[in-house]
């Protein structure tokens, strides 16, 4: 559930990219050597405006632009905001076989504390509301005027940004 979430989040605080490539986070169990296969690979392909995530068991079978490889809560502390990821690639929790591409993929999101803490407000009120987040969302209603409902219409474009297969981590 808590790698989930900071997947959603990922989709909630993407600003867009002016790099495109595929960064792979190859995640280790706590305490495992390294050169250990991961216990999971969660790639991040990013283009532009565009953002999708994959998740598979053990390493990635494709050719990507940085793989990074830390422990699964290291790279939730990043998400959250509770670990900057520069901090996090400085400590050496986290190593990136590409330096330059990993700030660009930190420049296409807003990682930080109070962001997450907006994107749980966000989620709590959906989830009150009987929105599940992981649920295809429902066909765009055809002859609803919007009354001018912005910041609802960006809200809606959010939770559609999940990934299928996210439902998996839980």
């Amino acid at each position: 559930k808590p790698l989930t979430d900071a997947l959603l989040f990922a989709y909630y605080c993407f600003c867009g990219s002016d790099w495109a490539g595929d960064v792979a986070f190859a995640l280790a169990k706590a305490g495992a050597a390294d050169g250990d296969e991961p216990e999971l690979t969660v790639t991040f392909a990013l283009s532009g405006a565009s953002l999708a995530l994959s998740c598979r068991r053990g390493r990635t079978l494709k050719k990507v632009a940085c793989t990074v490889a830390c422990e699964r809560q290291v790279l939730l502390d990043v998400l959250s905001g509770r670990f900057e990821l520069t901090a996090a690639l400085v400590s050496g929790q986290m190593s990136a076989d590409n330096f330059t591409a990993m700030m660009a993929f930190k420049r296409a999101f807003k990682f930080d504390r109070a962001a997450w803490q907006e994107f749980c407000a966000w989620k709590e009120s959906r989830q009150k509301a009987g929105v599940s987040l992981l649920a295809p969302p429902p066909p765009p209603p055809t002859a609803v005027a919007t009354g001018g409902a912005a910041e609802e219409e960006e809200d809606d474009e959010k939770a559609k940004r999940t990934a299928p297969g996210l439902e998996r981590l839980a």
